[in-house]
């Protein structure tokens, strides 16, 4: 096996007992993204500034090799993962270890996925397809960001596999008046909303400068999509 299957992870989190639910694992992070979210707060990963050194993947795979049947699950987020081709080589890689597989997606690129071995899909959904455009940086159309969430969101259903959708409630980015167009995407599905925190490193913080942060939209929005979702709860991570 060629350790190329690890090109471009620039990451290791030995131990993680809340990012895949029911499931202790470990998280690899791959390098660079597709967005360019104000709050994101792993910017140096997600600009690509990690360079992988070729001896990391033999640290990633001995690691993995020896924590066969000690921890059960393994995440894979970044960055953005679906943009590096090999995604599917990856996780069925990991999949014949026997390991569990959660994945972390922006669902901006989700033809990928049909050929992923994935157990688990947590799918940020950022806001409405036009403002990821004027405030996300994608390359996208309009129209093409709400055909790609919304074919994410029947990769999840269409293979019976769990999955949840992530909101992070942030200044300009998610109004009120954005409600009624983000519940087109949560129908039947778990949502999970947190608020946007700035107190660490982010991605742009002068994003946010003179804006009020609403502590209560979290609360209005969770109570409107509630119509419509599964279930909707607030992680409250703290500010």
């Amino acid at each position: 096996m060629s350790l190329t299957v690890y090109n471009g992870v620039c990451g290791l989190n030995k131990f993680a007992g809340n990012d895949f639910p029911g499931t202790v694992s470990a998280v690899l992070f791959y390098s660079g993204c597709n967005l360019r979210c104000p709050y994101c707060h792993n910017p140096d990963v997600v600009l690509g500034k990690f360079s992988q050194v070729p001896e990391f993947a033999d640290e990633i795979e001995t690691f993995l090799q020896n924590r066969v049947g000690i921890i059960d699950g393994i995440v894979i987020t970044g960055g953005e993962p679906t943009i590096h081709k090999n995604l599917p080589v990856l996780t069925k890689h990991i999949r014949n270890m026997g390991y569990k597989i959660k994945l972390d997606t922006n669902g901006l690129n989700p033809k990928i996925l049909q050929d992923c071995e994935v157990d688990y899909l947590a799918l940020d959904i950022k806001t409405t397809p036009k403002k990821y455009v004027k405030y996300l940086d994608t390359k996208l159309s309009t129209e093409k960001v709400r055909e790609n969430l919304l074919e994410t969101i029947n990769f999840i259903k269409n293979r019976g596999i769990d999955g949840e959708l992530r909101i992070t409630v942030a200044p300009k980015i998610i109004e009120e008046s954005d409600f009624p167009e983000i519940a087109q995407f949560v129908a039947e599905m778990p949502v999970f909303l947190q608020n946007c925190r700035t107190k660490f490193e982010v991605l742009d913080r002068n994003f946010f400068e003179n804006e009020n942060f609403d502590e209560n939209l979290a609360e209005q929005l969770k109570n409107y999509l509630e119509k419509f979702a599964k279930f909707v709860k607030i992680r409250d991570y703290g500010k």
